[in-house]
C-alpha cells in the first residue's frame, strides 16, 4: 500500500523528503477541469538522485523503464493522500512547470530556435521553479532568462541613444533659434541703416 511504502521510503532527511515530493510531482500532469494523470518522464530529466527513484520502485510506487520512470498506477493520484495533498498544494506551480516542459520539447524539436524561448510573464513565473526542473528544462529556462536580459540591455542602450539624440536635437534647436534671432536682428539693423542712408540722401 502507498502509505506503508511511503513510511518506509521517507524515513530519511528533510532533504530527501523534499526530493521525493519533487520526484512525484514531476510524474503528474495536472488536470485543468479534468482529472490529473500520470506521465512518463525520461530518467535523465528527473532532478533527484537515482537511488531515491530505485527506492520508490522497490516500494512499488514507481515503475522504471529502460530510460524512463512513471507512477506504477494511475490510481495513486487519488488513493495516496500524501501525493494528492502535494498536488493540491502546488497545482498552479505544476501547471506552469508542465507548460515549461512542453515549451522545452518544442524548443529542442526546432533546433533550439531563439524564437521558441519563453519571455514575459510566463518566464517570470517559471524562474522560481528552476530547482525542480530537469537539466534540459533548466538550460531552456536559463536561455530564456539570458535572452530577456540581452533584450533589456539592448533596450537600455537604445533608450540611452534616443536620450542622447533628443538632447542633441534640443541643443541644435536652441542654437538654430539663437541663429535665427541673430539673423533677424542683423536684417533689422541692415534695414534701419539703409533707411537712414536713404533719408540722408533725400
Amino acid at each position: 500500500p502507498p502509505r506503508t511504502a511511503t513510511r518506509r521510503c521517507l524515513r530519511r532527511s528533510e532533504e530527501e523528503r523534499t526530493a521525493a515530493r519533487l520526484l512525484f510531482l514531476r510524474l503528474v500532469v495536472p488536470g485543468d477541469g479534468t482529472a490529473d494523470t500520470r506521465r512518463r518522464v525520461r530518467s535523465a530529466d528527473l532532478p533527484v538522485p537515482g537511488a531515491l527513484v530505485e527506492r520508490f520502485a522497490a516500494g512499488r510506487l514507481l515503475t522504471i523503464g529502460r530510460d524512463s520512470v512513471e507512477l506504477t498506477h494511475e490510481a495513486l493520484l487519488s488513493a495516496w493522500p500524501r501525493l494528492a495533498g502535494w498536488i493540491a498544494a502546488d497545482r498552479d506551480g505544476l501547471r506552469i512547470q508542465h507548460r515549461l516542459i512542453e515549451a522545452t520539447a518544442v524548443w529542442e524539436a526546432n533546433d533550439r530556435d531563439p524564437d521558441a524561448l519563453l519571455r514575459g510573464a510566463l518566464l517570470e513565473q517559471a524562474a522560481p521553479l528552476r530547482a525542480r526542473l530537469g537539466p534540459g528544462e533548466r538550460e531552456f529556462l536559463d536561455a530564456g532568462l539570458a535572452a530577456e536580459q540581452a533584450r533589456a540591455r539592448a533596450d537600455q542602450r537604445a533608450n540611452r541613444r534616443l536620450r542622447r539624440l533628443v538632447a542633441g536635437l534640443t541643443v541644435l534647436t536652441v542654437l538654430l533659434a539663437a541663429a535665427m534671432v541673430s539673423v533677424v536682428a542683423i536684417q533689422h539693423r541692415a534695414t534701419r541703416q539703409r533707411n537712414e542712408a536713404q533719408s540722408v540722401r533725400a
